[in-house]
């Protein structure tokens, strides 16, 4: 664009059609160094237009910049260079005063928690997003003009409100289901204690398995396995805490619903062929709750566990086996492989075998 002249005449037809489309400018598309794409972008997506800088953002919403900062650390954002910046959107100031409030409710420190679990909840969201739109979209496209490439970027930015209204019923289902009593909470370290039953489910032989399957072809299995896992977790009263590689962790309220994920776990293979098989460690105990995560010993032991477990068998601590009240339709059967000291762990504990009356008929 020369320097002395109009830049909105010097744009072609199509290029001019597509700013139009999204409301922007010649100097805005400058302003990003003449990259169509990268505006079509950012301008759909963005939380609103930036108005106010750190100081006047702070003010609207009864906040310090330092406590401004704070949040937008918390959430995973790059950090403002300087207060003079004008960065902050009259949307995000609204979010703002949102945390300003829960911080007299909650507390900062608790605020600041939620935060980190909603931000890093929303950087796998966009990831998983960005993801799909340049295997299943973008590699779909006749050429890869940069208009093109930018109209496909808005057709794909204006389902965006799909994925926010998405977020926010799913998020009002699990608050609902997710409620529990106070029993259990410490409030002086600002985190819960319950006493729960952690299992880990593993893919036998996963390292011999990306070596034989291609990464497209491994993608494609791992998918199938964690969709069909999640839903054998949280239709029997599980909680699917985190996905590992080629492993899942999971929670149940006690051990019985515990070994009936198990078994249906199991079951998994038999309709995934490409998958060897599983192995699940259970261990059941005091967990702590933290950022939707789960911690201590309990969830150690589980992760140890499952590594001396053989293929599509079933292996548990003690606790597990004396907290499972056997059931004629449920019956179990327990082997114990002796005592074993887990890696990390001082004490060697007793494992057990875990079969159905079926399997050892």
């Amino acid at each position: 664009m020369a320097a002395d002249g109009d830049p909105q005449s010097e744009l072609d037809a199509e290029t001019q059609d597509i700013l139009d489309s999204i409301g922007a400018s010649a100097a805005d598309l400058a302003s990003h160094d003449g990259d169509i794409t990268d505006l079509a972008t950012i301008w759909n997506v963005r939380p609103g237009e930036p108005r106010h800088d750190l100081r006047q953002a702070a003010l609207l919403a009864g906040l310090t910049v330092e406590q401004i900062r704070a949040v937008r650390r918390a959430g995973g954002l790059p950090a403002i260079p300087t207060e003079a910046d004008i960065a902050i959107s009259d949307r995000e100031v609204q979010m703002l005063q949102g945390f300003a409030l829960g911080a007299e409710v909650f507390g900062e420190t608790a605020v600041l928690q939620i935060a980190r679990v909603i931000g890093a909840s929303a950087l796998r969201v966009a990831d998983t997003v960005t993801s799909s739109f340049l295997v299943n979209l973008e590699r779909k496209l006749p050429d890869l003009h940069p208009n093109t490439v930018a109209q496909a970027n808005i057709d794909a930015t204006a389902m965006l409100p799909i994925v926010t209204d998405a977020i926010d019923v799913f998020l009002r289902h699990h608050i609902i289901t997710s409620r529990r009593s106070h029993e259990g909470v410490d409030s002086t370290h600002q985190f819960e204690v319950r006493t729960m039953t952690v299992g880990f489910a593993d893919i036998v032989g996963s390292t011999r398995l990306t070596q034989s399957l291609s990464l497209g072809e491994m993608g494609s299995l791992l998918a199938d396995f964690e969709g069909q896992a999640s839903e054998v977790i949280t239709e029997n009263g599980g909680r699917l805490v985190k996905l590992i590689g080629d492993e899942v962790m999971f929670a149940a309220p006690t051990a019985n619903d515990a070994m009936i994920i198990s078994s249906f776990l199991h079951e998994i293979p038999e309709r995934l062929p490409g998958l060897p098989g599983l192995r699940v460690g259970l261990a059941t105990g005091d967990v702590m709750h933290r950022e939707g995560d789960l911690f201590g010993p309990t969830v150690n032991r589980a992760a140890r566990i499952v590594g001396e477990c053989l293929p599509n068998r079933t292996l548990a601590d003690t606790a597990t086996k004396d907290a499972t009240d056997v059931v004629a339709t449920n019956p179990v059967l327990w082997a114990s492989i002796g005592r074993t000291r887990l890696r990390g762990f001082e004490d060697k504990i007793e494992l057990w075998a875990v079969s159905r009356s079926a399997e050892a008929d």
